[in-house]
């Protein structure tokens, strides 16, 4: 980073020359940028012979140096002798920003800092095409995404693979590489059971009716049957092309003759089958 102290020292001069002697009873302001980052508010106090400061900055508690010497946290209010201070705010995470700044008795300088967050790239791609990618939790697309220094999580998943995940060191003003190849998944449902255990088909409305649902891993096809108390069958779903990872079926609890079923324990019983080509969880070894 590099400061550019003849333009700087022109600022000095200007509020040394040309800001008027603050009178009894006036208020003198001025309000001037050094740069894009740093801006600078004065006004006359007639408090002491002191300079007085308030800092701010945009990233929260972020410490304050003047002169290279740590002074605390922003906001931050303080005194300082007349004369030239270099004035600098820093966070983790963030490039440091100060500048040298000309401070006159019996002022006020109200300084606000915009700190830049310190980042690199990350440049990924992941096969096959189509498959999604998250970073920390967040949905990015494949290809070059700019990101703040420090370890982040990337997730690729698409349905009919296996996820994968690892954590990624991301280095400043450097560009890291990664490629992620996903496996077919094997054929596998889970987490089977009805959106609303206890229904009344009576009722209307969402009250009056449940839904079957479950999860699988790839792509096939599935036949529920719903069992009354005494085993027989009283309904049945279908689920003939599944190609996402959540599958659902309402149900409003009537039989075949579209009467409300009477009240009782029912059971489900599914079949499921993989497409062509989908591998098949292969079973354990047996005891």
């Amino acid at each position: 980073m590099r400061f550019r102290r003849p333009a700087l020292a022109f600022a000095a001069l200007f509020l040394a020359f040309f800001a008027p002697e603050p009178r009894l009873g006036a208020v003198e302001m001025a309000l001037f940028s050094i740069d894009e980052r740093i801006v600078v508010k004065t006004e006359a106090t007639l408090i002491d012979d002191q300079a007085s400061l308030k800092l701010y900055a945009s990233v929260k508690e972020a410490q304050v140096f003047i002169d290279r010497s740590y002074e605390g946290r922003v906001p931050y209010a303080g005194k300082a002798e007349p004369g030239s201070h270099y004035i600098e705010v820093s966070a983790p995470g963030y490039y440091p920003l100060g500048a040298w700044i000309v401070l006159e008795a019996r002022t006020l300088y109200t300084i606000d800092f915009s700190l830049t967050r310190i980042t690199g790239f990350l440049d990924i791609h992941v096969e096959p095409e189509g498959a999604s990618v998250s970073i920390d939790g967040v949905t990015a697309a494949s290809g070059v995404s700019e990101l703040p220094v420090g370890t982040h999580r990337i997730i690729a998943s698409r349905f009919g693979y296996t996820e994968k995940s690892l954590d990624q060191p991301v280095v400043a003003r450097a560009t890291s590489f990664v490629s992620l190849s996903l496996e077919k998944a094997a054929f596998a449902v889970r987490d089977l059971g009805f959106s609303r255990r206890i229904f009344n088909p009576r009722n209307a409305g969402a009250s009056g009716r449940t839904s079957l649902d479950f999860k699988v891993a790839s792509y096939g096809s599935a036949h529920a049957d719903i069992k009354g108390p005494d085993g027989s069958v009283v309904a049945s779903l279908d689920y003939p092309d599944m190609e996402s990872w959540s599958q659902s079926k309402s149900w409003d609890g009537r039989g075949p003759d579209g009467r409300p079923l009477p009240d009782g324990v029912y059971s489900v019983e599914l079949t499921a089958m993989p497409a062509q080509g989908v591998p098949i969880q292969a079973e354990g070894p047996g005891p």
